[in-house]
């Protein structure tokens, strides 16, 4: 079982253990996401991204008394998307990177649909903490350059990432204890730090912008 796996293992146990009764103000859920990755270009070098991702984990959050809701979690997010740069003849082509990911926010109910008080709109923002526990890397084309990527795994490549998101979606209550949920996210990488990458892979880090689409659901206690 993978790291990821096993820390979202241990936040369902440490949820599942939590007493939430006493304030009924807190709540917790799970769902998933697809998106898809955004192209970027750095003007120095040619650097094009473009693929999909898979998001999937553990929400929870507290409402407070004037319907602000403060987000958090723990998730796991899979890139997997084709990457085409050239910096001293070097071109990488496929790239498969999985992370875990914290994200922090506020989210607010925007206004009920007219009868239909059980269903309203909602927005979302806030910064995810994300932290690379395994990439891979598969080159086509490598020209009088140091073979830097080969073997590029969770021992040698740890990406810490900071990333901005913003959310839009629709909540509908089914009761007073469960509400479901679905939304489009635009999600984009404020800054990028590598811990114990070879040097000549340190220019890999910019820019990684996505567009999700989420569903979900929650449970209040």
């Amino acid at each position: 079982m993978s790291y990821p796996r096993i820390l979202l293992l241990i936040f369902c146990l440490l949820i599942s253990c939590s007493d939430f009764a006493q304030s009924g103000r807190w709540y917790m859920g799970v769902s998933g996401a697809y998106g898809v990755t955004g192209n970027y270009n750095t003007g120095k070098i040619n650097n094009l991204r473009k693929g999909f991702a898979i998001n999937g984990g553990f929400s929870g959050g507290y409402i407070t008394n004037k319907k602000i809701e403060l987000i958090t979690g723990l998730r796991v997010v899979y890139y997997d998307y084709y990457m085409c740069y050239r910096k001293n003849g070097l071109q990488l082509n496929h790239q498969k990177q999985e992370y875990i990911s914290l994200p922090f926010g506020l989210q607010y109910p925007i206004c009920s649909l007219g009868k239909k008080k059980w269903l309203s709109p909602f927005a979302a923002a806030g910064i995810a903490v994300d932290y690379c526990v395994a990439a891979q890397f598969d080159r086509q084309n490598v020209y009088n350059a140091t073979d830097v990527a080969q073997g590029s795994n969770a021992s040698d490549f740890k990406r810490l990432q900071l990333r901005g998101f913003f959310e839009l979606g629709m909540m509908g209550r089914l009761n007073k204890r469960v509400s479901v949920y679905g939304s489009l996210m635009y999600s984009s990488m404020l800054d990028d730090n590598i811990v114990n990458a070879p040097e000549q892979i340190r220019f890999l880090a910019g820019s990684l912008s996505s567009f999700w689409g989420t569903a979900g659901v929650r449970f209040y206690r």
